[in-house]
């Protein structure tokens, strides 16, 4: 019983960091600000966290973000806005793309979570003492 508790609370915790990943990607790329021009990093928003996931994660890891893609910021934008200026339809099909993906690797988390548990199944009954 530990093992499959361990197995699924493992699998639990990589989708939720699965999703987290998948849902910041999607909203970057759904972001109105890439549109706004070369200005759009003094606009960028903050990101407005609860008081007690501040303390438990810490605020200064999201301002080094923050400096990160304001030196960052305009390159990535000229890049965004090449490949969407030659291709207007790619943002709604990256998102599309993007929750596609997701799916496959929570079908990829759930697929390997129910093999892990059978292989602990399959060794708890190798293991068990046959009747005589």
């Amino acid at each position: 019983m530990g093992w499959h508790v361990l197995i699924w609370g493992l699998v639990g915790l990589f989708a939720l960091l699965w999703s987290f990943l998948s849902w910041a990607v999607h909203a970057v790329l759904g972001w109105e600000g890439w549109a706004s021009g070369a200005d759009w990093v003094k606009d960028m928003p903050p990101l407005p966290l609860p008081d007690w996931l501040q303390q438990w994660l810490g605020i200064a890891w999201l301002e080094n973000l923050r400096e990160w893609l304001g030196e960052w910021g305009p390159e990535i934008h000229a890049w965004l806005m090449g490949v969407m200026s030659s291709l207007p339809d790619l943002g709604a099909w990256l998102q599309v793309a993007v929750w596609l993906i997701w799916g496959v690797g929570m079908a990829g988390l759930l697929l390997g979570g129910l093999l892990l548990s059978g292989f602990v199944a399959l060794a708890r009954r190798a293991s068990a003492p046959q009747p005589a």
